[in-house]
């Protein structure tokens, strides 16, 4: 009876170990990878000082969210410069999206197009309906080579309004 009793206590110290060395910083890692998935890099691991394989993933992956948390606060920046660039040359840019009839487009565009809400936005054949007639067989060439082969292209093009206005 004294030996299954000892052979039960060393089971459950080695079920307690095992799950505080090992279950316990998995399931750390997993809430950590769920929260950068939903956009929080500011969330670390809290696991950087353990000093084995586990310490060095969480390391790595607290690195990894440092590193995507610099990315976007680069790429807010430059989307923040480019938004006033547009405002003070008073032009807009405007994004097909492929295989749709949907586009995206910056608030200068719309305040061009005379968009009632910002967040509106012009589909494909509506902007295309409003491409000045001397730009149109070059916006389709630049349209269709894009659709065709999908590599990043730009094309300038003129708008017309029903009153007559090109902008």
């Amino acid at each position: 009876a004294a030996l299954g009793g000892v052979a039960l206590a060393t089971i459950a110290i080695g079920f307690l170990i095992s799950t505080r060395m090992l279950v316990q910083p998995f399931q750390r890692l997993a809430a950590f990878s769920h929260a950068v998935g939903e956009g929080d890099l500011g969330r670390r691991t809290g696991l950087g000082h353990w000093g084995n394989e586990v310490g060095e993933l969480a390391r790595n992956l607290d690195g990894m969210a440092e590193s995507l948390s610099r990315h976007r606060a680069e790429r807010l920046e430059r989307d923040r410069l480019i938004l006033e660039t547009e405002e003070a040359g008073r032009i807009g840019s405007w994004q097909w999206v492929v295989g749709s009839s949907t586009g995206r487009c910056t608030p200068e565009f719309a305040r061009i197009c005379r968009l009632e809400r910002i967040g509106d936005c012009l589909g494909f054949a509506e902007t295309f309906n409003r491409v000045h007639p001397e730009d149109r067989d070059r916006s389709q060439r630049t349209f269709d080579e894009f659709a065709r082969t999908g590599a990043r292209t730009e094309v300038e093009f003129r708008l017309i309004f029903e009153n007559g206005d090109i902008r």
